[in-house]
């Protein structure tokens, strides 16, 4: 591969791992305290049973990787706050909680979340059934206005249900902005980290649904794997993809419209690497967070790619030249499997 090549594909990396990782600054944002409910697949159902079936309930799906959805949770938090100080004034009850995507995957993939963030409202009853909640529509994540005008509107409550932006506190907005600044990495990058987010993004593809059903899901899986197979950092992550490219007309065959479990069990990395679990979250080394919900995966990710980009081969293999196997692979990921709805624009 030409030099300006490399530099031209280096750019387009970095140009997307800056959008992935653009939402570090705010990361204080995502952590508590908070007054929304976190909710996961061992407290949703509990926390939902002690509701009356018809209790109006405003849940945010959000992955802690995504910027934007960073930078959108103090307006959901604002929500929050609002519907929790109406209720302690005698109003209606109406219960705010949020899921983290990135940690609870399969709980998301139970209410078909197509990206990130992801605002629904809709009766208690709805979510314990896991039926199809409500999506609060908007152009971009909806605002704190737009979230309380369609609770009062289900709730038939428009004349007493009405949001009022509350006077900004400029001190704590100064304070914030001072400390809001990422610290610089010790160690500028590791191998383990690379395979990390390999690991988890492999997990996230064939833990949920959407991301592996369907002819375009297929081929754009195929895509991203040929890039690992051709310049993979970690050798034996590289060694796995190559051997999922031989097979994967097998692992799913043309004709079936999700993926099997034989894909979907699959070791990417190899029997040794394993699978991704939540226990490998402290186990990153550059991309060790500074505070919780910082950096981790955003980071890792950041660094798969690059480094990706950086072992590309000079000469073309069987999938093709190594730059047009890395452009197919960066569409492939941006359209098909990059959940974070804003980022995914951007960068296309």
């Amino acid at each position: 591969m030409k030099p300006q090549q490399r530099a031209l594909l280096g750019m387009q990396v970095l140009l997307l791992g800056l959008r992935i990782v653009a939402g570090d600054a705010s990361d204080d944002m995502m952590k508590e305290p908070h007054t929304a409910m976190d909710l996961t697949n061992s407290t949703i159902d509990g926390a939902l049973a002690t509701l009356s079936p018809d209790t109006p309930c405003l849940i945010e799906m959000y992955a802690s990787w995504c910027p934007h959805c960073r930078h959108f949770a103090p307006e959901f938090e604002k929500v929050a706050a609002f519907f929790k100080k109406l209720a302690e004034q005698g109003g209606p009850l109406v219960f705010v909680g949020r899921m983290d995507c990135a940690k609870e995957v399969k709980l998301c993939a139970q209410f078909k979340i197509p990206h990130y963030p992801y605002v629904t409202a809709d009766r208690a009853s709805v979510y314990l059934a896991r039926g199809n909640v409500t999506h609060i529509p908007s152009t971009g994540p909806p605002d704190p206005k737009t979230m309380v005008a369609f609770i009062a509107n289900m709730t038939g409550r428009t004349d007493t249900m009405v949001y009022h932006e509350a006077p900004p506190d400029k001190a704590a907005a100064g304070e914030d902005a001072a400390t809001n600044v990422p610290a610089a990495p010790e160690v500028p990058w590791s191998m383990a980290d690379a395979e990390g987010a390999t690991l988890n993004l492999w997990y996230q593809i064939t833990s949920n649904p959407l991301l592996h059903t369907g002819p375009a899901k297929r081929a754009a899986l195929l895509e991203f794997v040929r890039w690992w197979a051709a310049s993979h950092p970690s050798e034996r992550c590289k060694a796995g993809a190559q051997k999922l490219v031989a097979f994967y007309s097998t692992l799913w065959p043309e004709e079936e419209e999700v993926a099997p479990e034989g894909l979907r069990s699959f070791k990417v990395c190899g029997e040794e690497a394993g699978v991704w679990s939540e226990a490998r979250e402290g186990s990153w080394v550059a991309c060790k967070p500074t505070k919780p919900g910082a950096r981790g995966f955003t980071c890792a990710l950041w660094i798969l790619f690059h480094a990706s980009a950086a072992w590309l081969p000079d000469g073309p293999d069987a999938s093709g030249a190594p730059a047009q196997v890395m452009v197919k692979a960066l569409r492939a990921f941006a359209s098909h499997f990059f959940l974070c709805d804003v980022c995914k624009k951007h960068f296309e």
